[in-house]
């Protein structure tokens, strides 16, 4: 295989292992792809009652409560025996009276035309929902889903003919050794082979030169970031000697100044002592 053969080859190689790579990225995406979510329908909603606060007026302080000035247990008495049935009795009262039912016949009333409304907005939104949004949004998922199907059956359709492809190109030539196959390689052969004299034989020799110089640099970065943070840890281990030993000797000194304050006081005592005996003998 001459020259020109040779390029023509590993360039076709190169086009259909990069045909590869990105139809399978596009087959990734578009199984991945998820159509929006199918529209809630709408909510009926649900008119509540608020009757009318039932408030006895029953007064709490009358002259019943006169003993419990003097006798404040009656006061407990008085609550349960008196106060709480007259004001039980009173709340009875206003619950059955005309006037009250009346005003919760108004609250009733105004509750059910309120909720007719609610129902009637609800059954034209139902409609909408039903005849409108629900059709369009199953005709766009139905679209929707006609187009990935179309487009990842393609996907396939291409990724297989460029396997196919590229199998029968190096079982034919048998250019580029298995090892050589990725992208990396195939871009570096090529352009040695394309812009120079060299044949691929010679292109797979650099390329592994190439290759051993950039393991060689990497071994090189990984040993310079271990020995930087190595040495980030011997700093942090020396830093935290030096704080010991200051820490230290700051524990050293305080214990020195207590055992010094110890002794000039027990000297002080000793000299405070001796002029007060003197002082009495010469009494």
């Amino acid at each position: 295989m001459n020259q020109q053969e040779q390029i023509a080859a590993v360039g076709q190689a190169l086009t259909l292992t990069t045909r590869i790579a990105e139809t399978e990225e596009k087959l990734e995406e578009l199984e991945g792809e998820t159509f929006r979510g199918k529209p809630l329908p709408p909510k009926q909603a649900t008119i509540t009652a608020s009757y009318p606060e039932i408030k006895p007026d029953v007064p709490f302080w009358t002259k019943a409560l006169l003993p419990a000035l003097i006798f404040w247990p009656y006061l407990i008495i008085y609550y349960f025996t008196t106060y709480k049935k007259a004001k039980d009795a009173e709340y009875e009262r206003i619950k059955n009276s005309e006037e009250y039912k009346a005003r919760c016949r108004a609250v009733d009333e105004d509750r059910q035309r309120r909720q007719a409304a609610a129902d009637e907005q609800y059954q034209a939104a139902m409609k909408e929902y039903n005849e409108t949004i629900l059709p369009t949004y199953q005709k766009e998922l139905e679209t929707w889903t006609e187009r990935i199907r179309s487009e990842i059956t393609a996907a396939k359709d291409t990724l297989r003919d460029a396997e196919e492809r590229l199998e029968a190109l190096y079982a034919d030539t048998k250019i580029v050794p298995a090892q050589y196959r990725d992208m990396d390689a195939l871009e570096y052969l090529y352009d040695m082979i394309s812009s120079s004299d060299y044949t691929i034989r010679e292109a797979i020799e650099m390329y592994d030169k190439e290759r051993q110089r950039r393991l060689e640099e990497q071994k090189i970065h990984a040993q310079q970031r271990a020995n930087a943070l190595a040495d980030q840890q011997l700093q942090l281990t020396c830093e935290q000697n030096d704080l010991l030993q200051q820490q230290n000797a700051i524990s050293d000194r305080a214990r020195k100044d207590a055992r010094n304050a110890a002794i000039i006081g027990t000297v002080q005592r000793h000299h405070t002592n001796k002029m007060l005996k003197d002082a009495f003998r010469k009494k």
